[in-house]
């Protein structure tokens, strides 16, 4: 079992590329990991506590959809290929979101979902980004329902925070990686081996910073109304309110965010197009990650932006792709927000790194926000 205190945060990175990640006052045992890197065949079996935490699901799960299951104290679950971030109270109840993009989305993205089995007998299956599950101390599991933006923000804030390099966890004081005096490492490791003969690789320093540029709205009084005529309430944007939007054309975020030990190694920049044609992530769209010894940058979607036709429900966009000719994976979420009346005025940009090979930066994650800006964006230097 590992274990985080009130500074801590932990992210732990399996040999197929799966990633967990817990943040303070949390706990996980990695109770059986079984893989074979050729056929990527193999079993993930782990189980949590309590705490925060946040599942990106590696090549088991893309292989076998069966092959992953996360215990709770009341519950299990099962994923297919995605994105979940969830919340266990001392208790035994429990939250669970699918953070990454649902079966049913319109967006032309790799899809996924998650099932929660509770100890009473009850079993739900939640494939729309931004739904989720609530699970009693009964062992009870709740219907799927819209999370709230307090509740997204929860299942996101609580894995990182802070300024800086060593961030600032929800507990309040200052820390300086994700180990160090912040973990007792306990009996890491389950009851069964890893082929490739390690278990887990632990990555230091996770610094998920959010809320880190202030909110300049730069737009007029037209943005401030949606498609009934009424004032756009702030909270996180929806997809209908992007097609309801009355600008047109081409604007741009782009922001610094913390990722590892540098402060600013997280540089995201992202092209949106507003009209009957809008998408978000064409153009000249890019993330870049910096240890501070070794950067790599990749266009998501290769510059094919992901469509507002058709979704439904908060404008979450997920790429999860291998980069060409390092093999390196990126795992890019952008949500949008609402603020100040305007549609879509800030983006909060989520990524989690793995490298391809060696002289590449170090795996970890990292959140830089942006807000709305004219124009498109130029081509890189």
């Amino acid at each position: 079992e590992v274990k985080t205190n009130e500074q801590g945060h932990l992210q732990i990175l399996l040999l197929d590329e799966t990633v967990f990640t817990i943040g303070p006052n949390s706990a996980i045992t990695i109770d059986k990991f079984v893989y074979d890197p050729k056929s990527h065949a193999g079993e993930i079996k782990a189980s949590i506590t309590k705490g925060v935490f946040r599942y990106v699901s590696g090549k088991i799960a893309a292989k076998n959809s069966e092959g992953v299951k996360i215990k709770l104290p009341t519950a299990t679950l099962g994923f297919r290929g995605t994105i979940v971030g969830g919340s266990v109270t001392t208790n035994g109840q429990g939250l669970v979101g699918l953070l990454g993009p649902g079966d049913n989305n319109d967006a032309g993205t790799q899809t996924g979902s998650f099932t929660a089995d509770g100890s009473g007998g009850d079993h739900q299956d939640v494939n729309r980004t931004g739904f989720g599950v609530e699970v009693g101390a009964d062992g009870g599991v709740s219907d799927v329902f819209q999370l709230s933006d307090d509740q997204v923000n929860g299942l996101s804030a609580g894995l990182g925070g802070g300024q800086g390099g060593g961030g600032q966890g929800s507990g309040g004081g200052d820390s300086e990686g994700g180990l160090g005096g912040n973990t007792d490492m306990g009996g890491l490791s389950g009851e069964n081996n890893v082929l490739a003969g390690e278990n887990v690789t632990l990555v230091n320093g996770l610094d998920n910073i959010g809320d880190t540029m202030d909110a300049v709205s730069t737009k007029g009084a037209q943005d401030a109304l949606n498609a009934s005529g009424g004032a756009v309430t702030d909270g996180t944007t929806t997809y209908e309110q992007l097609r309801a939007e009355a600008r047109t054309g081409t604007y741009h975020y782009s922001g610094y965010g913390s990722f590892l030990s540098n402060p600013t190694g997280l540089f995201a920049q992202c092209d949106i197009i507003f009209g009957p044609n809008g998408n978000i992530g064409s153009g000249n769209s890019q993330i870049s990650v910096n240890d501070g010894t070794y950067s790599e940058t990749t266009t998501p979607g290769s510059g094919d932006g992901i469509s507002f036709a058709g979704g439904s429900g908060p404008a979450t966009f997920t790429w999860d792709e291998i980069q060409g000719g390092t093999g390196s994976r990126f795992v890019t979420t952008v949500t949008l927000s609402n603020s100040g009346g305007v549609t879509a005025e800030n983006a909060v940009v989520n990524v989690t790194y793995v490298p391809g090979g060696t002289g590449l930066p170090s795996a970890g994650s990292g959140t830089a926000t942006g807000s709305l800006s004219p124009g498109a964006l130029p081509p890189p230097a």
